[in-house]
């Protein structure tokens, strides 16, 4: 067995173990199957410091994982689902919701050089992810008004009821 599939195996236990995720190792990486409570948000790099300063501000923490490639950097803020984040049409421009059936590559805990890394790292002592509608909030706050979501102005017509 290499050193790669050791490191995903034990990385998968200690996330599945100390956590509580539900984790998979694929390959030599390890899996965040999302479903079962957890979801998660893409979001542009340059936003997520301050993304990460808003939650902090109301007593927040979220694990966030940075994700680089050669094009960009991603943020991806883990949370717990609620009833108040229902799809993507919420979301602003360039962030992403990932939710079931989806999967979030988790960086190696013994690795240096991967392309994920953690910004703020997981911590088993407080293993509760932050509600998905406070991760939203900041994320809509830190994105500029043009940007934003758009909400759908109902309009109320009066009618008459026949019969």
């Amino acid at each position: 067995m290499t050193h790669s599939a050791i490191a995903a195996r034990t990385s998968t236990r200690w996330y599945r173990e100390k956590m509580a995720w539900n984790t998979r190792k694929a390959g030599n990486a390890v899996h965040l199957h999302l479903g079962t409570g957890v979801v998660a948000f893409d979001v542009p790099g340059d936003r997520m410091i301050h993304v990460h300063e808003l939650l902090l501000h109301h007593e927040i923490s979220a694990p966030v994982l940075v994700v680089t490639s050669a094009r960009e950097v991603r943020a991806v803020f883990l949370a717990e689902a609620d009833g108040v984040v229902l799809g993507q049409f919420q979301m602003p421009l360039g962030v992403s919701y990932l939710t079931c059936p989806g999967v979030v590559e988790l960086p190696l805990l013994d690795r240096l050089g991967q392309d994920r890394r953690w910004f703020v790292t997981p911590d088993p002592a407080s293993r509760w992810l932050s509600p998905a509608s406070a991760v939203l909030a900041a994320i809509i706050t830190s994105t500029r008004p043009s940007s934003r979501p758009r909400r759908s102005v109902l309009r109320l017509e009066p009618r008459q009821l026949i019969g």
